[in-house]
């Protein structure tokens, strides 16, 4: 009997150990249900809300006034135009520089052939005396050189006596020339050679009245558009330079006689000073 009470004991033991195993069981895996009187689906609702509202962007800033608004907008805009545009219009001193480039190579071209052509013709006109016409003869075989125009028309050089026909020339009838006498920025020819030097201490005023009017016959005789501006009492630009190699020939001292004619008018424009830019701005910030 004893031993029949305990194994019914360990038999009751062993299934209450079952079915407690069983409902351990059962409760991991069976889903969990929030209960309670303070759980409700307002309450999760308004825990999402309180989630949503913590990822939500800060509120937009204040407009700007309309001043402000324009400045930003042109700087967005500049911006986007030189993201968008090509390398080489980017940089506006690179643009410049093509463009005095192209101008300076489009004045030397039109000097140097206004300079082969001499002055229209080895023989001078009718008028003029046996030594205006050797003077005019030895100008015109001088000016026909490629030698001559590559000398004048060196891009440091004809720069510097554009510079110097510039400072003293005028505007007539839309054509900018140099006149004897002027009233322009420093006056014509007698000034610049006054102020340079070159007279009286080279040539007298005289031969300077001789060699221009020479210059201006032969601007006549080619027909260019400055022989028309104002009764042609200016020169253009590439009758000046053929008006300084005239000078040069009459000046030139006689040790340079066997020199050639470019070399002369090299040393004579160097030696007045001509070609010397610091020269040209004294002169400019004394007289003005």
């Amino acid at each position: 009997n004893k031993l029949n009470a305990m194994a019914s004991r360990s038999m009751q033991t062993l299934q209450a150990k079952k079915n407690a195993q069983s409902a351990q069981l059962a409760a991991v895996s069976a889903p969990s249900v929030p209960s309670g009187p303070n759980v409700t689906t307002s309450t999760i609702e308004e825990d999402a809300v309180v989630e949503y509202k913590e990822i939500q962007l800060p509120p937009p800033r204040p407009a700007l006034p309309l001043s402000q608004q324009s400045t930003q907008s042109s700087r967005h805009s500049s911006r986007a135009d030189l993201e968008q545009r090509p390398p080489s219009h980017v940089s506006g001193a690179s643009s410049v520089s093509q463009d005095t480039n192209n101008n300076v190579d489009e004045v030397a071209g039109e000097v140097s052939l206004a300079l082969r052509r001499g002055l229209g013709s080895p023989t001078a006109p009718h008028s003029c005396s046996p030594e205006e016409q050797l003077l005019w003869e030895r100008s015109h075989n001088a000016l026909s050189n490629s030698a001559m125009t590559s000398l004048l028309c060196q891009p440091n050089t004809l720069s510097a006596l554009r510079s110097l026909f510039a400072a003293f020339a005028e505007q007539v009838e839309g054509l900018w020339v140099l006149k004897l006498v002027s009233s322009g920025q420093l006056g014509g020819v007698y000034r610049l050679l006054d102020l340079y030097g070159i007279t009286p201490n080279y040539l007298t005023r005289a031969q300077i009245r001789q060699h221009f009017q020479l210059i201006a016959a032969s601007q006549s005789k080619l027909k260019v558009p400055a022989a028309a501006a104002g009764g042609g009492c200016g020169l253009d630009l590439p009758h000046f330079l053929k008006l300084l190699v005239m000078m040069v020939l009459c000046a030139t001292p006689t040790r340079a006689a066997t020199q050639s004619a470019e070399a002369k008018v090299e040393m004579m424009l160097q030696a007045w000073g001509l070609t010397d830019r610091k020269k040209l701005l004294a002169l400019q910030s004394r007289m003005l």
